[in-house]
């Protein structure tokens, strides 16, 4: 029963981080395809050097896809300040 309890509460934070972190994309006009699992892909255009260079200068592990096109970055849903962390990059590393 309370490993139930405990995935009910990591799947709505994980859910509430999420959405936020979609408000945030869409204030900065940034596409992402939406999705019902515990990531978005997030397209980064004109911008995907600079800000795949910001990252990795911060040490955060991302990958890219379709890796023949680029453009598109994979974000793992992570905990609330990781999430600010990454847009905070994001909005340093964005045209």
């Amino acid at each position: 029963m309370k490993d139930i309890v405990f995935q009910k509460k990591a799947l709505l934070k994980n859910q509430i981080i999420k959405e936020w972190l979609e408000a945030e994309l869409k204030k900065l006009d940034v596409k992402f395809v939406q999705s019902q699992t515990n990531f978005l892909f997030i397209y980064l255009g004109a911008s995907k050097n600079k800000v795949f260079k910001a990252l990795n200068d911060k040490n955060i592990l991302f990958s890219t896809w379709p890796k023949e096109k680029g453009g598109w970055i994979r974000v793992t849903i992570g905990k609330g300040s990781e999430m600010k962390f990454f847009i905070e990059i994001l909005k340093q590393s964005i045209n």
